[in-house]
């Protein structure tokens, strides 16, 4: 999910592109023109796929327990 954020910083607008998937957040784009944050936007492909934290969580918990199987019975 993309999001614009705006700040003023030295008497002017500052806009920032803001992309956010789960708990994470990250800053893609930055601009004085509101527009270029829209255009950034809209030439991003669409997401089709809805972030389901508890899957993403199991997933993750099973990869950190394979790597700890496998650091712990080196072969």
């Amino acid at each position: 999910m993309y999001r614009i954020e705006s700040k003023i910083k030295h008497k002017k607008n500052l806009y920032t592109v803001v992309y956010s998937y789960g708990r994470l957040s990250l800053p893609v784009c930055q601009s004085r023109n509101y527009q270029d944050c829209v255009d950034y936007i809209n030439e991003q492909p669409i997401e089709t796929k809805v972030y389901d934290e508890e899957e993403a969580q199991q997933a993750l918990n099973h990869c950190l327990s394979e790597m700890y199987k496998k650091n712990s019975n080196p072969d």
